[in-house]
């Protein structure tokens, strides 16, 4: 049976306006993505394929002059994107160039739907951690996962400690004499070091400061 369509722009007060589309034939695709729909004359014609979990939906004016039509819908996928710093902020941008941001919450993770198949690229923020920009092609539903590195820290010391503790958050911390770096401490191996009348000692290690001491934090 035929459905008639209304199709008119936004002058409802001129009938002109109205133009009005008959659905001439439907169908379901098979296991190989083919329809066989009945009784089409050639001639111009609309056709339409619903959105699914996996495809878009597509609508284009075609002209049908062959028993054979051939269209590409274009696939829609998950994306899951993953940061270590919480509350992220996700930029993200598609090959549709929709810009969809979120934020990854305490969970780190956040996930968008319906995202066309090819290049993306995304821009991920945190206040504590520097800015990372990536990109790269979706052609399948995927994880993204990244580390952020931490901003980094500059503290100065001015007084004796027997027992410094390290901000271990950070991988790396350079001992500063003045504005120049004396030694390079791996935080994952040392946690504190004593600081006594211009001294630091650390593992093995002895250095005299003879300026301002200070420490650099960093990832």
């Amino acid at each position: 049976m035929e459905q008639d369509r209304l199709v008119f722009d936004s002058s409802m007060s001129n009938p002109e306006n109205m133009d009005i589309q008959k659905l001439v034939a439907t169908g379901v695709t098979n296991a190989s993505g083919e329809a066989t729909l009945g009784n089409i004359t050639h001639g111009n014609y609309t056709i339409e394929v619903e959105e699914t979990e996996t495809t878009s939906r597509y609508s284009e004016a075609v002209l049908i002059d062959s028993s054979t039509l051939n269209i590409e819908v274009q696939p829609i996928y998950s994306v899951t994107v993953t940061s270590n710093a919480k509350n992220s902020k996700v930029e993200f941008i598609a090959s549709d160039k929709v810009r969809r941001v979120e934020n990854t919450g305490d969970n780190t993770s956040v996930t968008f739907t319906e995202i066309p198949a090819g290049e993306y690229s995304i821009t991920i923020s945190e206040e504590t951690h520097q800015t990372l920009n990536s990109s790269g092609v979706i052609n399948e539903p995927i994880d993204l996962k990244y580390s952020l590195p931490k901003v980094p820290k500059l503290v100065q010391i001015d007084s004796d400690y027997e027992s410094y503790l390290l901000d271990t958050a950070y991988n790396y911390v350079d001992i500063m004499d003045n504005s120049e770096s004396v030694a390079t401490i791996d935080l994952k191996s040392i946690s504190s070091i004593s600081i006594i009348d211009n001294t630091v000692k650390y593992s093995n290690n002895e250095l005299a400061i003879k300026g301002t001491l200070s420490l650099h934090y960093y990832d």
